[in-house]
């Protein structure tokens, strides 16, 4: 809820004349969520591999823009922690893995017909055949 909380405060002092500009940089969620509520996973292949990437399952350019039209739309602070808790989720992947997915469905965006409500967040590994194992917590 304080994330969402944050993000509703950044988005009221944003101008609302820059519908062509993002309202905030999306690193900025890095911040204000750390990796150990993000970090759901790590590829297999990434297991053995000397270097990681971040991957975050839903991209968040991807996040940011649903987070700016729920507040747009009305939604409540309760709402978008519903959103961020959902979505807002990181597996370790290799760099060649993390190109795939890029090659595969863009840096910024989801696969076509899929459903922010219903559909599973992590469509973008399982589309590019990565597989991984989730950490527990």
């Amino acid at each position: 809820m304080r994330a969402a909380r944050v993000l509703r405060a950044l988005w009221e002092d944003a101008d609302e004349n820059r519908d062509d500009e993002p309202w905030c940089h999306t690193r900025l969620l890095e911040l204000i969520v750390r990796d150990e509520y993000t970090v759901v996973g790590q590829s297999l292949a990434a297991a053995e591999a000397p270097r990681r990437r971040r991957e975050h399952v839903v991209p968040l350019r991807y996040l940011a823009d649903l987070v700016f039209n729920a507040f747009k739309n009305g939604h409540s602070l309760s709402d978008v922690a519903s959103l961020l808790d959902r979505l807002l989720k990181i597996v370790r992947v290799t760099y060649d893995e993390a190109r795939l997915i890029d090659a595969m469905h863009g840096k910024a965006s989801m696969p076509d017909g899929w459903l922010v409500e219903s559909g599973d967040p992590f469509v973008r590994l399982s589309g590019a055949g990565i597989q991984f194992r989730k950490t527990p917590g």
